[in-house]
């Protein structure tokens, strides 16, 4: 991947592992401060402090002196807290999980009984011509959050035909996992995997009902220690169980619900129409998917709507300093596998061309935020922070789709390549030349040229089942 990207969400999160780490406690003491911020504690969820422990805690052994840090609450803006060699070495978590999430979307459309050709064009996509692409640089909890949803998903479509007690209790344990991450999970993943989960005791004989009942008892339990944990710190925290850090989070009039609506799906600066438009399938893609695969299809469908409503009502609908729409990255396998599974079962080459057009123009999009720094943008822009949350998103000079994208135009100058963000090849050479950041292009290209390979082939190959 190409350099990582930083923000005040995810520092708070890694300093938090550093101090569990290193202390034993929640708090930072002295505080941190970001701007008008004083954070004594990280109101986010535990689970992506969790994570960088597996990175910690080896780091720790072979590099104590990097746990040595200071910051300087006097100061507005510390940007050791950004920038500090432990967090650089950390920062490859993304990258990992976005991998991760590529996998398990190659493995669930081999449950959803796609060939192996289409399941690897699905895989594909997700990984790399999709926001996720851009949120593996990224330090946001929503590339955990995907992986804790579509393992789950995964897991629970493979206990159709294994009603063992293993496979719910590991499904249940990653679901735990993800609700130690982020509260839009309990409230929005775990129901709609419920279904799922549930869907199978519909038509089993009683001795199999009772062994499903059993895993899925096992199963609760998880989910249910992990929402303990989520209340008690909470608790410790906050003063209050059901205080998760957020005042004041929710619109309370309908104007600014509607305009969030709209945003999520249509905006230039978040709209995951121009971020994803693999996502133009979805309406034609959908109802055949829901008809064929109904128990997944119900799933995307309950998940679409849930996601929309929640971050509609969510004041700060555009996720901050993100890349489009951040809040609906967890969908992003479920929708691709909708797309795909369309493309392969339809009769017509068109569909697949369609297909494969789409995600040609993902690509092309999720390689601007790859290869530049669109974090530029909104120091630059003077349009944050003006009228209502959200408002600047409407505006192409809010997009940062646009930001730093003069490649096609001029590729050959000095100060396009200088533009590259790719901290692995500054780390090499000490400057990017242009032969090399034209090898990194060829590589992204060929890595492309395989994507479109695996769809051609996949093309001849035999079209998927229409029914469970």
């Amino acid at each position: 991947m190409s350099g990582h990207q930083y923000s005040s969400d995810g520092f708070v999160t890694f300093q938090s592992a550093r101090v569990l780490l290193t202390d034993g406690r929640l708090t930072f003491d002295p505080p941190l401060r970001w701007g008008s911020q004083i954070i004594a504690a990280s109101k986010y969820g535990i689970g992506m402090s969790l994570a960088y422990l597996l990175y910690l805690v080896p780091l720790r052994q072979l590099r104590p002196d990097l746990f040595v840090q200071t910051f300087d609450p006097q100061m507005a803006y510390d940007q050791r807290l950004l920038f500090n060699e432990l967090y650089l070495y950390s920062s490859t978590l993304n990258a990992l999980v976005v991998a991760g999430v590529a996998v398990v979307t190659y493995l669930t459309a081999r449950e959803l009984r796609l060939s192996s050709g289409w399941a690897v064009v699905a895989a594909l996509i997700v990984g790399l011509a999709s926001p996720l692409a851009v949120y593996a640089r990224l330090d946001f909890a929503q590339p955990l959050i995907t992986l804790c949803l579509m393992a789950a998903l995964w897991l629970w479509l493979r206990a159709r035909d294994n009603p063992s007690g293993l496979v719910a209790l590991s499904a249940g344990l990653i679901m735990a996992a993800g609700v130690l991450t982020r509260f839009d999970f309990i409230v929005v993943s775990v129901p709609a995997l419920l279904v799922l989960a549930l869907w199978p005791l519909l038509s089993a004989k009683p001795a199999e009902r009772r062994r499903r009942l059993r895993g899925l008892t096992l199963a609760a339990l998880a989910v249910g220690a992990a929402l303990a944990v989520v209340l008690g710190l909470n608790l410790l925290k906050f003063g209050s169980a059901t205080a998760f850090g957020y005042p004041n989070a929710w619109n309370s009039t309908l104007e600014p619900v509607l305009q969030a609506l709209v945003g999520h799906l249509v905006s230039p600066g978040a709209g995951i129409l121009w971020y994803f438009p693999v996502v133009t399938l979805l309406p034609v893609a959908l109802p055949g998917f829901v008809a064929h695969r109904p128990r997944v299809g119900l799933v995307l469908v309950l998940l679409l709507v849930s996601y929309l409503l929640l971050y509609s009502v969510w004041r700060n609908w555009p996720g901050g300093y993100a890349w489009g729409p951040r809040f609906l990255v967890p969908l992003v396998p479920l929708m691709t596998l909708a797309g795909v599974y369309w493309a392969a079962a339809g009769a017509q080459r068109w569909q697949r061309w369609w297909l494969g057009g789409a995600a040609g123009a993902s690509w092309l999009v999720s390689l601007n935020g790859i290869l530049f720094s669109f974090l530029d943008l909104f120091s630059t822009c003077g349009c944050l922070n003006q009228g209502p949350v959200g408002s600047e998103r409407f505006t192409w000079a809010g997009s940062n789709l646009l930001a730093g994208w003069n490649f096609p135009v001029e590729w050959h100058r000095a100060s396009m390549v200088q533009a590259f963000d790719l901290l692995w090849l500054r780390v090499l050479v000490g400057s990017v030349s242009a032969a090399i950041a034209i090898v990194a292009l060829t590589a992204l290209i060929v890595a492309a040229g395989l994507g479109l390979n695996c769809l051609l082939r996949a093309e001849r190959q035999t079209r998927a089942p229409m029914y469970d």
